[in-house]
């Protein structure tokens, strides 16, 4: 079975090594600078590198979903020659870019062989089910089945992640000044949480040890698991902070002895790294 798989920029931080049968949809970032706005697109003319040279600037960045030109050339590319065309994007929770694809396809699937996914995954676990969508495409897997694959991933994912740096909230307009100003005043590490439905600030604390403490047990609770159902937890985080996180790493491995830690030289894609800025720590929660 021929078959297409898009993903878009969400997941990704470039086209290298991708499986012939993959495109790429970028999104859209829009860099401010001085109230001159400027939009590009995610990968193609605006890299990770880039935005983290750029970012601590005076320069504010937000992003937005992929042109709707881009989504028909990709649908309409050689439609004819696919048996199938698996499409996995941003989670709906933080973007409408589903929501214009499901039209999208609404209007030029004739044969009904465009299969949407919305897995509700964001950066490193969109990464992760990416890597197995290729394996069960190259394998045949049939579109059922493949499905059926997604959504139990889904269950068995969790994410969270530390923002040392509040300024970007405050950038984003995602915390007040105020309130901002006392979270630095207090040196406060607030715990972000990936829910199906959208990002929540659920845990905060002075010290990163104890906040992973409370996170992992917030993460258990809400997926109604034990530690002992954690097959492991991927760890990432910019690395020009490795001198700055790997001592609270040693102390988190060796109070949480029972999970199995792994990192991952993962780099947060553009597109989600504009809403998190330096000095990120990414959780990953992977159940049995």
């Amino acid at each position: 079975m021929k078959t297409k798989l898009i993903i878009d920029s969400s997941t990704i931080v470039s086209r290298d090594k991708l499986p012939s049968f993959v495109e790429v949809l970028p999104l859209v970032v829009i860099v401010n600078e001085e109230g001159n706005e400027k939009a590009l697109l995610d990968i193609d003319e605006i890299n990770i590198d880039q935005i983290r040279e750029e970012i601590d600037g005076n320069k504010i960045f937000k992003t937005s979903q992929p042109n709707i030109a881009s989504m028909y050339e990709l649908i309409e590319k050689d439609y004819d020659k696919y048996d199938r065309i698996i499409i996995h994007t941003i989670s709906s929770g933080i973007s409408s870019t589903i929501d214009t694809m499901r039209m999208v396809i609404k209007e030029v699937d004739k044969d009904n062989k465009v299969f949407l996914l919305d897995a509700k995954l964001v950066s490193y676990g969109g990464w992760r089910l990416n890597l197995e969508l290729f394996d069960l495409i190259k394998k045949d897997v049939s579109t059922e089945d493949i499905l059926k694959h997604v959504e139990n991933f889904t269950k068995k994912h969790g994410n969270f992640f530390f923002l040392t740096n509040i300024d970007f909230l405050v950038k984003g307009g995602r915390l007040s000044s105020f309130k901002g100003f006392v979270a630095k005043k207090i040196k406060l590490v607030i715990s972000i949480f990936w829910r199906y439905d959208t990002l929540k600030p659920l845990e905060k604390d002075k010290s990163i040890v104890s906040l992973f403490k409370k996170s992992i047990n917030t993460e258990l609770k809400f997926h109604n698991k034990k530690v002992e159902d954690i097959k492991e937890v991927v760890y990432n985080y910019n690395k020009k902070d490795h001198e700055k996180f790997k001592g609270f790493i040693e102390e988190i491995k060796k109070e949480n002895d029972k999970i199995n830690f792994v990192w991952d030289d993962y780099k947060v894609p553009g597109a989600i790294y504009v809403h998190v800025g330096s000095g990120g720590m990414f959780f990953d929660v992977f159940f049995k």
